[in-house]
């Protein structure tokens, strides 16, 4: 796991990856994490895939660098703190 964003109650954990080929397995850490809090939404960072898949509860969004910022923005779109 290399980073988890907090806003009140709610969690996005974040993996980066630096290899561009191919799918990237879930590490270990991430699984932990996510059996552990359950989070709606789990972003991976890669830079040669889009894809998206469910483990458990959660969504996972394999998505470009370029593309962080802006889907961080609409994971928290509209929440405030203490929800």
């Amino acid at each position: 796991m290399d980073f988890v964003v907090v806003l009140g109650e709610r969690c996005l954990p974040i993996e980066v990856k630096a290899e561009g080929r191919g799918r990237p397995l879930l590490p270990r850490s991430l699984r932990s994490f996510l059996d552990a809090y359950r989070p709606p939404t789990a972003l991976l960072v890669h830079p040669g895939l889009t894809h998206h898949e469910r483990v458990g509860e959660t969504s996972i969004e394999w998505l470009p660098p370029i593309d962080l910022a802006e889907r961080v923005g609409e994971v928290f779109a509209g929440f405030a703190p203490g929800e």
